[in-house]
C-alpha cells in the first residue's frame, strides 16, 4: 500500500504544477517538480452538520473522507480551551494549545498522520524538527508501534530534545541553523518514509480540527486569528479548516489569518513586504527559525485570500512579552510570546483569537535567556 495515501477517496495534488497522483500510482513524497503536495478529498459538500464523538476523529472523520472504521492512534489530542487573559493594556482571547499531550498543537497533526501511516502497514519513518513535531511525532509513533528517527539542530532546546528520546525516537543532532536538518532529512526521504510536519499534507488534516474546534467554541467567529508562522503547518492547516467548513456550509465566513515571524528569520515576511533580506541571525523563538521554508506561495496565498497579514517582531519585543505572559501565568514557549509581541504592535481588536502553542514545560533551559 502507499505510504503516504493509504485510501482511494483521496489524490494528492501538487501544490504548484498541481499534477495529481492517485492512491494506487507510485510517487515520492514530493511532486516529480520538487514541490509539497495537498490533499484532494471528495463528498465535503454533502456534510451539514459536525457529529459528536469522545476525540476529534469521531466528530470530523467525514470532512476529512477518512473511514470510519480506520484505527486512529489517540493520546488526547484536541479540545483545548479558550481563554481571556489581561495583558499589559488589552485583553487577550487565547486558544491553549499548549495544553496538548505533548505541549503544541502538532499533536493534532501526529495523530492523523501517523494513523495514515499505520493504515498504509509502514513501520518506519523519519522526521525533522527543532523540537515540538519531533516531540509529538515521536510520541505517536511510540503509540503505533513505528520506529521514528529525528533529524535535529544540535542546538535545539535540550528539553525538548530530551522529551524526543524519552519517547523512544533516535535523535540525529545535526551541526548549523534549522534549515540544515531539514536538508539532511530530504536526502534520507528519497529512501524512507518521510514523516514530516511539513511535507506531508495528512499533518495538516489534523491541524484543521483546530479551525472546526474554534467554530464550534465560538458564539461568534472571530474576525481575526493570529499565530506563529514558521513552516507554515498552523496557518495552513487552520485555512484549510475554515475552507472545509465554509464548503460544507457550516459557517460563511473566513476570518483573516495573521501569521508572526521573528526579525532574525522572517522569510516569509520579507516576500510578503518585498523585502530582500535572507536569514539574518538566531531566535529565541526556535519553533519558528526556518530559513527556506517549502510552502512560503501556499502560505502568502491563504493568508492573501484571508485578507490576513504578516508582521515581524524583534528579540527585545518577544523577550519582554514572553516575560509578561508568564507573570499572567500563561505557560507558553517563547515562539509563543511572538503572537503577544504583534498584538502590541496593531490596533486593538475585540473579536481577535491568539493561538498560543508550545508548552514552558519542554523549554525551562531558556529561562536563562532573559
Amino acid at each position: 500500500m502507499n505510504p503516504y495515501l493509504p485510501f482511494p477517496a483521496h489524490t494528492l495534488v501538487c501544490t504548484a504544477c498541481k499534477k495529481e497522483y492517485r492512491h494506487d500510482e507510485a510517487y515520492r513524497f514530493r511532486c516529480s517538480c520538487g514541490s509539497p503536495y495537498g490533499i484532494k478529498d471528495h463528498g465535503v459538500s454533502s456534510i451539514k452538520k459536525i457529529f459528536n464523538g469522545s476525540n476529534f476523529f469521531e466528530r470530523y472523520w467525514q470532512l476529512w473522507g477518512i473511514p470510519r472504521d480506520t484505527p486512529m492512534i489517540g493520546i488526547g489530542e484536541g479540545d483545548t480551551p479558550i481563554r481571556t487573559f489581561p495583558f499589559r493594556d488589552r485583553w487577550i482571547k487565547a486558544k491553549l494549545e499548549y495544553l496538548s499531550p505533548t505541549g503544541s498543537y502538532k499533536d493534532r497533526g501526529a495523530s492523523v498522520m501517523v494513523s495514515m501511516l499505520m493504515a498504509a502497514g509502514v513501520k518506519e519513518i523519519i522526521e525533522d524538527s527543532s523540537g515540538n513535531a519531533g516531540g509529538a511525532i515521536a510520541a505517536y509513533s511510540s503509540a503505533a508501534n513505528i520506529s521514528c528517527t529525528i533529524y535535529c539542530p544540535d542546538k535545539a532546546s535540550g528539553a525538548k530534545l530530551s522529551f524526543i528520546r524519552s519517547c523512544g525516537a533516535k535523535l540525529m543532532p545535526i551541526e548549523g541553523a534549522r534549515e540544515r536538518a531539514a536538508e539532511r532529512a530530504l536526502e534520507k526521504a528519497e529512501e524512507m518514509v518521510y514523516g514530516s510536519h511539513v511535507w506531508n499534507p495528512w499533518f495538516m488534516t489534523g491541524v484543521r480540527s483546530i479551525a472546526y474546534e474554534i467554530a464550534e467554541q465560538s458564539d461568534i467567529l472571530p474576525d481575526e486569528i493570529i499565530m506563529p508562522l514558521g513552516n507554515g503547518a498552523l496557518l495552513l492547516g487552520i485555512y484549510q479548516g475554515f475552507k472545509d467548513l465554509i464548503e460544507a456550509r457550516i459557517i460563511d465566513r473566513m476570518p483573516a489569518l495573521i501569521g508572526v515571524q521573528a526579525d532574525e528569520v522572517a522569510p516569509i515576511y520579507e516576500a510578503w513586504t518585498g523585502g530582500t533580506k535572507t536569514h539574518k541571525g538566531s531566535t529565541i523563538a526556535e519553533g519558528i527559525a526556518n530559513a527556506q521554508p517549502p510552502r512560503a506561495k501556499e502560505i502568502i496565498e491563504a493568508i492573501r485570500d484571508s485578507r490576513g497579514q504578516i508582521i515581524s517582531v524583534s528579540e527585545e519585543e518577544i523577550k519582554s512579552s514572553w516575560q509578561e505572559a508568564l507573570r499572567r501565568g500563561m505557560l507558553i514557549e517563547p515562539t509563543s510570546a511572538v503572537v503577544l509581541a504583534a498584538e502590541m504592535k496593531i490596533a486593538p481588536q475585540e473579536n481577535r483569537l491568539h493561538i498560543l502553542t508550545g508548552s514552558l514545560l519542554k523549554t525551562p533551559d531558556m529561562r536563562q535567556q532573559i
